[in-house]
């Protein structure tokens, strides 16, 4: 059996699918953007985590003889 509708039924039906498709489009956008945006930020993170390790590496390496503190320090970043 097959359901008849009337026109504004499908007229209806032919916006609310529209939106839909619309609001996909919208989101697929958006997501790619988030995952550039993401990213960005993972290399921010690489790179500010490779600087923190100079300056500690550098500090273990300095006379004053803390290299005990600054392997803790080492451990506790990660």
């Amino acid at each position: 059996m097959t359901k008849t509708c009337s026109i504004h039924e499908a007229e209806l039906y032919m916006r609310v699918t529209r939106q839909l498709l619309l609001l996909q489009n919208d989101i697929s956008h958006k997501w790619d953007f988030l995952g550039k945006e993401n990213e960005k930020l993972n290399q921010l993170i690489d790179f500010s985590w490779k600087e923190n390790q100079k300056k500690i590496s550098n500090k273990s390496t300095s006379p004053n003889g803390n290299q005990k503190s600054n392997e803790l320090e080492q451990k506790n970043y990660k």
